[in-house]
């Protein structure tokens, strides 16, 4: 998880997810919901277990990158380059967007 500034619901923790869930997350809620799948997974920041940081990507970039859903990677994964641009989001937007969606594998 990350720290946002959310113009909507202000300093928010949120899960590291890709520009395309980020960008739904953030659009206009009058819209309809965004067709995107959401992967979820992990990274063991410290290798150890002991700091999972959150990370939500759209299928797309899952397949792209070659990460499967419910996946632990490993802290070198925080490395530039070893994953598609991910940034912290809203965790309330985020659990507003996911409401909209079917469920996901």
């Amino acid at each position: 998880m990350g720290i946002t500034l959310c113009p909507k619901h202000g300093r928010q923790g949120g899960p590291l997810c890709c520009r395309h869930i980020i960008d739904a997350t953030i659009r206009d809620p009058a819209k309809p919901a965004s067709p995107l799948s959401v992967v979820h997974f992990k990274i063991d920041v410290l290798d150890d277990g002991t700091e999972l940081s959150t990370c939500a990507i759209c299928a797309s970039c899952a397949s792209e990158w070659g990460i499967a859903a419910g996946t632990i990677l490993p802290g070198e994964y925080m490395e530039e380059g070893r994953l598609p641009w991910i940034a912290p989001t809203c965790n309330r937007c985020f659990a507003e967007f996911l409401k909209k969606l079917e469920p996901v594998e």
